[in-house]
């Protein structure tokens, strides 16, 4: 039993024995990576590390057995002591076949890790300062690290080693400077061919142009749309464009100063990349709820909630989890998001609302060949047809207004032309009814003095009617008299001759 235990633990042993020993790792050209043409040595199954520094380790006959198998992407802030500093060797052995014979190669490193390179025992160059000859610390802050020429046999076995210092990022304790940022762990240090330092300049700067050309596009936008708000206020739409092509100016304008200076202070610059990692969901964001707006769309509660969804989301995933931009929510999701408003929206789709559908579509286009394509051609494309789709829809949108109100200029010239007419109608339906009255007054008034002078005339006849009448009656009195005394005289007269004739004297004498 003892013996059988006794095997075990020796077993045991040279399995660790072995494992901790350097293994050769034969490299052939077609390693390397199509983009930069650069293999990364630090990823290769080889690499071993030790914690601590001792110069003694970059020769070539050391006794490795206390060394581990560990990739540099494995490296982490446990890794560090505790003042935040992680100090360590990584070693590994390649052997490079014919493919490379003739072929100038060289060594590069990425960046914010200073590192000290050896390679068969002798220095080969240093990045940043790792305290080498008394020197303080000084973290490696090129963006486009120099390529160090590798003098090296092919067919023969070969050691780089490396001596690497980093420490604790200053704002994201959970991670390493080096660590937070793409692949800077896994590509720590590569080997380079021939067109490495052109193809990584040309990537580098093409970039930066791209980065400027993005900035100043969204930048004159923003004023644009801003200036063009100002002018006319009532159109909504104007604002939610003007919100959003200045947040998409802003996330690349903070991504340049956080990203691209060459001489940066890391302690200085960090928050800012935060900020423009946060920036990119709001961006996001307002482009989505100003494409709702444009096109009318009726779920706009549905797009805000998703909103705050989409960046409470990403705040979380990028603090709790990764710094890294590129593992935030894949923008495919959001490109898919905007096509289904495009879609749902199509029926009721018409004039400017088809250049922001068309801008959409071709975003999408170049988003789905992003696997197949690259290039600053097709990223300007890429991220720049949304942009300019709505200064496209602005422009139609204001000669759609324009048009609109030539419309209702003409509408009202026309009204006021007809009420124009409707007014001189009126006008001289007015003067006839005015002149007509006016014959009416007249008649009347000279009928009235045609009457007045009648009734002046009877009153006058009446007048002398009365005073006729009156003289009559005063002359009628005494003939009364004269012919009621007459009447009485002619009884009397007719009475005396009947008794005359009668004989009676006496009663004539007394008649």
């Amino acid at each position: 039993m003892k013996t059988k235990l006794f095997c075990l633990f020796l077993l045991l042993n040279m399995i660790n024995f072995c494992e901790a020993q350097d293994s050769t790792i034969v490299l052939d050209t077609s390693m390397f990576d199509k983009a930069f043409q650069t293999i990364s040595l630090t990823q290769l199954n080889g690499c071993i590390f030790k914690q601590g520094n001792d110069t003694n380790w970059a020769k070539t006959e050391v006794d490795t057995t206390d060394w581990i198998k560990l990739n540099p992407t494995q490296l982490t802030v446990k890794n560090a002591d505790k003042n935040g500093r992680l100090e360590g060797w990584l070693r590994i052995r390649f052997k490079l076949d014919n493919s490379f014979e003739n072929m100038r190669i060289g060594i590069q490193a990425s960046r914010w890790a200073a590192m000290d390179i050896y390679t068969d025992g002798n220095y080969i160059t240093s990045y940043g300062n790792t305290g080498l000859n008394g020197k303080p610390y000084e973290e490696n802050r090129e963006v486009l690290t120099a390529i160090q020429p590798l003098y090296v046999e092919t067919g023969k076995e070969h050691l780089p080693a490396v001596h690497i210092v980093d420490y604790v990022a200053p704002l994201d304790h959970r991670h390493l400077k080096t660590e937070s940022f793409v692949n800077s762990l896994g590509s720590l240090v590569v080997l380079t061919g021939p067109l490495t330092y052109k193809n990584t300049d040309a990537f580098i700067w093409n970039n930066i142009g791209y980065g400027f050309l993005f900035i100043g596009v969204n930048g004159f936008l923003s004023v644009l749309f801003w200036f063009l708000y100002l002018q006319n206020r009532r159109e909504k739409n104007l604002l939610f464009i003007s919100i959003s092509t200045t947040l998409w100016f802003i996330w690349p304008l903070l991504l340049t100063i956080a990203f691209y200076p060459i001489d940066m202070d890391f302690n200085r610059w960090w928050p800012i990349t935060y900020i423009a990692i946060e920036w990119w969901p709001v961006a996001i964001v307002s482009m989505v709820y100003t494409v709702g707006k444009i096109f009318s769309f009726k779920y706009k509660k549905a797009l805000m909630i998703f909103g705050i969804l989409y960046i409470v989301y990403t705040t979380i995933f990028t603090y709790l989890y990764e710094n890294d931009f590129n593992h935030l929510i894949d923008p495919l999701i959001v490109t898919i998001l905007l096509l289904y408003i495009v879609v749902s929206s199509w029926k009721k789709l018409k004039g400017a609302q088809w250049a922001v559908a068309a801008g959409i579509i071709l975003t999408a286009i170049f988003s789905g060949l992003s696997t197949y394509v690259s290039g600053w051609l097709y990223q300007s494309v890429w991220f720049l047809s949304l942009p300019l789709s709505l200064m496209i829809y602005v422009a139609m949108r204001f000669k759609e207004i324009l048009t609109e109100v030539q419309v209702n200029a003409k509408q009202v010239v026309q009204l006021s032309e007809e009420k124009k007419e409707q007014a001189v109608k009126q006008q001289k339906i007015l003067e006839e009814e005015v002149a007509s009255q006016t014959i009416e007054l007249r008649t009347s008034l000279e009928n009235l003095k045609s009457t007045q002078q009648q009734l002046i005339q009877s009153e006058k006849m009446a007048s002398l009617g009365e005073l006729t009448a009156g003289i009559a009656h005063e002359i009628q009195n005494p003939l009364n008299f004269v012919n009621n005394f007459s009447e009485v005289n002619k009884e009397m007269l007719d009475e005396a001759t009947e008794e005359i004739n009668k004989g009676n004297i006496n009663e004539v004498k007394n008649i």
